[in-house]
């Protein structure tokens, strides 16, 4: 069915997407919040990873080939295999911070990758233990027992990985208002000056540096948990790389300007996927060579452009009285109402791409007319660039103010040629629910003054009936 593969195709962006969005807010602690610069990113992911899996195969461990695995596979179980991975993490980060962390920062990127290559190399070689190049693998899910495996299973871990995510981010902005983040921030600007004030700046480090290796190890059970199997190139000095390139690219120190960089970084890699079967045969075997140039070109363009990234981090956070007013989040400048005709438009906007996605594949697959095939292929571009707008809205982000009336404009455009196309009902009434979203949105930009719209009828202030002064 439609609905199925809409699904299946959408937990292929949104789990990475989501896992990545985590492993970067785990950095963003220790890097954007604190300035540790940490190079084995990848070493405490796979330590997750593969503690994890060690702990959940117990019941489906081969003899030959696992023999140090235990541990029950029920839900239970699996969460326990999960905070002991986190657990696990954060103590071997803390063992590797303690003797290097008294000394200059540049030993703590030497010695953590050091330990990056060490633990790829154990994982690699103790096959016995972790499998090798023969990969990990029978690796459960939480709901393994209740969900089937297929869209569903996907549909299921996606809500979770989600959830969990945006638990996460919460947390991250509580710690970032708290006198604990405000902490980090000064022993990250002048950790003399810091010193001086009383902080205990190796105290701070410690745990801002153990926290984030503790969520990195959380980022590999929940990768192993959803690939179900899983190997040690996995986890090359590359996903190091690739961590701090989200960082970069949302805005160190932002939390929620890391979230919104990990899905604009996944969204190259899961287009450029999408593209490959309609490419010549010779240039689809180097896209993924051409993705990854389009990247280095977006950080370069990034750096030059805004060097803070997208979301810069907010310099001043005010203090108040109240612990449960430092514990809720600044509020919105406009209604939350208009917050949520955002989200809809960024819903509608996200499965109307990937829809349309699946009607391009249909049409490839069967042969189209090439204005029907423009046509959805336009609407699909359009589709994104709304999806990634209603998310700037959502977050806050000045430029929509410039360019959101004119994506929603050229969306509600769109959707009206997409009700003349002859379709299914059911997607016809989804572009109708897509045009109301889209028209909401438009409704927002004229109440909030970005969009100027000239009413004949109404009169200068001050005027009189007759037109006179």
């Amino acid at each position: 069915m439609v609905y199925e593969y809409v699904i299946l195709q959408l937990s292929t962006f949104v789990v990475p997407a989501t896992l990545l969005a985590i492993l970067a807010l785990a950095l963003n602690l220790q890097w954007g919040q604190t300035g540790l610069f940490n190079a084995g990113v990848a070493a405490f992911a796979g330590v997750g990873a593969y503690f994890f899996g060690m702990l959940v195969t117990g019941s489906f461990a081969i003899p030959d080939l696992y023999w140090f695995h235990w541990g029950p596979s029920e839900p239970w179980g699996i969460v326990a295999a999960a905070f002991g991975a986190m657990v696990f993490a954060g103590v071997l980060g803390a063992i590797v911070a303690v003797p290097t962390l008294r000394l200059r920062a540049d030993y703590l990127a030497i010695a953590t990758l050091a330990l990056a290559e060490i633990v790829r190399l154990i994982l690699k070689n103790e096959r016995g233990l972790t499998g090798g190049d023969q990969t990990l693998a029978f690796i459960p899910r939480p709901l393994d027992g209740l969900v089937p495996r297929g869209w569903s299973a996907d549909g299921v871990f996606m809500l979770f990985a989600v959830g969990l995510m945006l638990g996460l981010l919460l947390l991250m902005e509580f710690l970032t208002r708290s006198p604990w983040g405000r902490a980090l921030k000064a022993v990250r600007e002048d950790e003399e000056a810091a010193t001086a004030l009383g902080k205990n700046a190796f105290v701070l480090k410690i745990g801002a540096f153990s926290m984030g290796c503790a969520f990195m190890g959380m980022y590999g059970a929940l990768l192993a948990s959803f690939q179900g199997v899983i190997v040690p190139d996995q986890f090359a000095p590359f996903t190091t790389f690739i961590a701090y390139v989200v960082v970069i690219l949302g805005g160190s120190g932002n939390p929620r300007g890391v979230v919104l960089g990990a899905y604009v970084f996944s969204l190259f890699g899961w287009t450029t996927q999408q593209l490959r079967a309609y490419l010549p045969e010779g240039f689809a075997l180097r896209i993924d060579f051409v993705n990854q140039i389009v990247i280095g070109v977006l950080l370069v363009v990034v750096i030059l452009w805004r060097p803070d990234g997208i979301m810069p981090e907010t310099r001043f956070v005010p203090r108040t009285a109240s612990a449960w007013r430092r514990l809720r989040l600044r509020p919105p400048p406009f209604p939350f109402q208009w917050y949520g005709l955002a989200v809809a438009w960024f819903a509608f906007s996200g499965v109307g791409a990937t829809l349309l996605a699946v009607g391009i594949h249909s049409r490839a697959a069967f042969g189209t007319p090439a204005l029907g095939a423009a046509v959805f292929g336009i609407a699909f571009v359009v589709a994104l660039v709304a999806a990634v707008t209603a998310l700037g809205f959502t977050f806050g982000q000045g430029w929509v103010r410039r360019f959101g009336p004119a994506v929603a404009l050229i969306d509600v455009a769109v959707m009206l040629v997409l009700l003349l196309q002859p379709s299914d009902p059911t997607v016809s009434d989804f572009v109708l629910l897509r045009l109301f979203a889209a028209l909401g949105v438009l409704y927002v930009f004229v109440r909030a003054g970005v969009l100027r719209v000239p009413v004949p009828w109404a009169r200068a202030r001050g005027s009189a009936p007759g037109g006179g002064p």
